[in-house]
């Protein structure tokens, strides 16, 4: 009985014992050999770096290299905006600022008109119609650039140009009118001030168009 038992005790194929670190070496059982488990599945057996390394490329250089392109393309993209930003900052404040070149004018020249009105008076007693057409228009203005309708500043400035154009062609049959020194004054004046308000809606009227156009533009550059 203790012959039999001895015989199904498994015994050690290798008598010496294994160093810390090697594998368990293989035990008999009877007559079969019993390897150990990992012996078995040798593909759970891990794998020396130098193989990763060269079958998979490093993964801190791979996130380095992501990172780097990822925070070059978010600054390119900051600065790109930024610049378009301002951009249009410049532009709207071109339009504002033409446009308060344009409304000093007509403030200007809404203070001279009553003066010119009056100067005539007294000589085109038979052009009241007239008169009061530059009185109309320049109430209208008055209307249109308080309200910022530009439609309606547009119709009221070329009724005003009209009917000035209309008083100071009925001036010429005046002649004590035209001795006037006070009329001589403001009909030059007036004529300055609608000069330059032409030259300056020359200009606001581009700044508007490049701004209109930088808005439609893609992309922006």
């Amino acid at each position: 009985q203790r012959a039999v038992l001895d015989h199904r005790r498994p015994r050690p194929v290798f008598r010496r014992a294994l160093g810390a670190g090697q594998p368990a070496a293989a035990t008999t059982h009877g007559d079969q050999i019993v390897m150990p488990r990992h012996a078995l599945r040798p593909g759970r057996q891990r794998l020396p770096n130098a193989i990763i390394f060269a079958v998979f490329p490093p993964l801190r250089y791979s996130i380095m290299v992501f990172a780097s392109v990822f925070g070059a393309a978010l600054i390119v993209l900051t600065v790109y905006f930024i610049v378009v930003y301002n951009g249009f900052i410049f532009l709207r404040e071109n339009v504002r600022r033409n446009w308060s070149n344009i409304d000093v004018l007509l403030v200007q020249r809404h203070d001279e008109l009553p003066k010119l009105v009056e100067a005539c008076k007294g000589y085109m007693r038979h052009e009241r119609e007239t008169l009061e057409g530059v009185m109309r228009a320049r109430s209208a203005i008055d209307r249109a650039r308080t309200s910022a309708d530009l439609d309606a500043l547009g119709d009221a400035e070329t009724s005003l140009r009209s009917d000035l154009g209309r008083l100071f062609a009925l001036a010429e049959n005046y002649p004590e009118l035209k001795a006037s020194e006070s009329f001589l004054k403001l009909q030059r004046r007036i004529t300055e001030l609608e000069e330059s308000i032409a030259d300056r809606r020359e200009l606001y009227n581009d700044s508007v168009n490049t701004n209109n156009i930088r808005i439609d533009q893609f992309p922006q550059l």
